[in-house]
């Protein structure tokens, strides 16, 4: 069965640097679809074109036999339960990068789409942590900054 694997993180946090590894994956990206709607990434208008285009793609892949990782913030509860509702006949992972905000904020400087700092601050104080009663099938911890892999708890799997 395909499987669906969502990042979670700001803007900077490295998800899109990660997504790479998934060379077995169809590979989204919100700001990829935004850049092809409106030739513009840093375009933040008309986002149900944009996510309903990334999504209904994601689900066409997935209808085909193919694993998607879909490269947005999803920092929200009630947005990733939109994401679970969905996608709920599929295998669905959330892969969460945690990235100190100052990190992020200066990997965001040297990046095409560059997210207002005050922006990333009001995005990091509304994030949410996923849960498993949300309906994940599985929780990943990433941490991109360390090269030290914490130990799995209560089920949560962690990388470097």
């Amino acid at each position: 069965m395909p499987k669906l694997i969502v990042l979670m993180g700001l803007p900077g946090s490295g998800k899109s640097t990660y997504a790479n590894r998934f060379d077995h994956c169809v590979v989204l990206s919100s700001d990829a679809i935004r850049k092809e709607l409106f030739n513009d990434v840093q375009y933040q208008g008309n986002n149900a074109l944009v996510f309903d285009t990334l999504y209904g793609r994601a689900k066409e892949y997935l209808e085909h036999g193919y694993d998607v990782v879909i490269d947005s913030t999803h920092l929200e509860a009630h947005r990733r339960l939109q994401v679970i509702d969905m996608f709920r006949e599929y295998e669905k992972e959330i892969h969460v990068i945690h990235t100190p905000v100052d990190e992020c904020k200066r990997r965001n400087r040297e990046r095409e789409r560059i997210v207002p700092e005050n922006v990333i601050d009001q995005m990091a104080k509304k994030m949410e942590y996923p849960t498993y009663e949300e309906g994940w099938s599985k929780i990943v911890n990433v941490n991109p900054v360390h090269s030290v892999a914490v130990e799995p708890q209560d089920g949560v799997t962690t990388h470097p």
